[in-house]
């Protein structure tokens, strides 16, 4: 009888009775290919850019026989894979684990079968290596990642000690987690979205959507529990700010409805101040004391003192020197004092029912001219009146 080769490594089994005075010659062989399944070793596999297949040669040494298979493309004929390719081990009744390296050229993916039916395959990015194992059921025949369900269950440390090396997420690894050196962690994406870390659920993240932006997302609050927030830099707010304490910008404090200062208060616009209260008053304080309003009196607009017999005064400069210009005085019913001379037009289109006043010279004539100094006048100015 022949030998045959059913066996997962492909080595040739001898039938009984068969190579008499030479199977010591195929044992040996069948030992050195069970040490090929143990080592390294690669194969220019892909010879042009088109999917392809490799078969366990029976009872010889093959490539594909070793736990460690690194795949490459035919280096003599420049071969560049331009999409994922796809690379079927056969035959596929061979069940077995192996790692398997995609160091193709062409910065492609490359996916890995085991018959032509509907298995499950495993895709392998550009530069990684996945351990695999193949269940050599024939025509829907499986290829698993090995490591697609691993449960790191250890009360030890693990330990990743190798810098700029990266941990990859995804089915192509587009996202990836790479250590800097003496620095962090790095979370860098390349499959065209943003770089993001959730929390809970997609409401929840920090991502970066573009270079030199973090974006800090939550669908209720984002809570920052710190004693001091430092902001370097210019705060943009497109909503509102709501705060159940108060806050504080240098020497000003904004608490409810209060902006408070320690220091002077300068309101400072390259346009117009616009103060507008629908209440009507504008209510001026000292410390608390309500000193003046402001009011808006079915369109008039009056001017309130509020402190009891609290003179109202317009005061200004002349020539350097401060002058009261009108003093309004409360104690005494409004009695208004002007500094100096008040000068009045008649004007013909304000008045009416206009008579002469007869003997008005006489009535002239009859007035008393006087000199005086005011007494509330510390200068002692001789002043003119009648």
């Amino acid at each position: 009888m022949p030998s045959i080769y059913t066996n997962d490594l492909r080595l040739e089994e001898i039938a009984n009775g068969e190579q008499a005075g030479t199977w010591g010659s195929t044992t040996n062989r069948n030992l050195e290919l069970i040490a090929e399944a143990f080592s390294f070793n690669e194969e220019e596999v892909f010879t042009s850019d088109a999917d392809t297949t490799t078969t366990v040669a029976d009872g010889t040494s093959d490539p594909a026989r070793s736990i460690y298979f690194k795949v490459k493309t035919q280096l003599s004929s420049s071969v560049n894979l331009s999409a994922t390719r796809a690379l079927t081990f056969a035959p596929n009744s061979i069940s077995r684990v192996m790692f398997i390296e995609n160091a193709t050229t062409g910065s492609q993916s490359i996916t890995i079968k085991q018959g032509g039916g509907s298995g499950t395959t495993v895709t392998i990015p550009n530069g990684a290596t996945k351990l695999i194992y193949m269940d050599g059921s024939g025509a829907n025949a499986n290829v698993v990642d090995a490591l697609a369900k691993l449960d790191l269950d250890t009360d030890q440390t693990v330990s990743l000690t190798s810098d700029g090396q990266a941990i990859n997420f995804g089915a192509n690894a587009e996202i990836q987690l790479t250590h800097v050196h003496d620095v962090g962690l790095l979370l860098t994406e390349t499959g065209g979205g943003a770089p993001t870390l959730q929390f809970r659920d997609s409401a929840l993240s920090i991502s970066s959507s573009a270079d030199g932006q973090l974006d800090i997302a939550a669908d209720t609050e984002v809570q920052i529990d710190a004693t001091t927030v430092d902001v370097n830099g210019n705060l943009s707010v497109s909503g509102t700010i709501t705060d159940t304490t108060s806050l504080t910008v240098d020497n000003m404090v904004l608490n409810g409805n209060t902006l408070t200062s320690t220091g002077t208060f300068i309101i400072d616009s390259d346009t117009d101040i616009e103060l507008d209260a629908d209440g009507a008053d504008i209510i001026f304080k000292d410390d608390g004391t309500a000193i003046a309003h402001f009011t808006n009196d079915s369109n008039d607009f009056i001017i309130e003192t509020k402190v009891s017999n609290a003179d109202f005064k317009i005061n200004g400069n002349d020539d350097g020197a401060g002058i009261t210009a009108l003093t309004i005085d409360m104690s005494e019913a409004g009695a208004a004092t002007f500094n100096n001379d008040v000068t009045a037009f008649s004007d013909e289109r304000l008045k009416d029912n206009i008579q002469t006043i007869p003997d008005a010279l006489d009535k002239v004539m009859q007035m008393r001219g006087v000199l005086f100094t005011r007494i509330d006048d510390d200068t002692e100015k001789e002043c003119t009146g009648v």
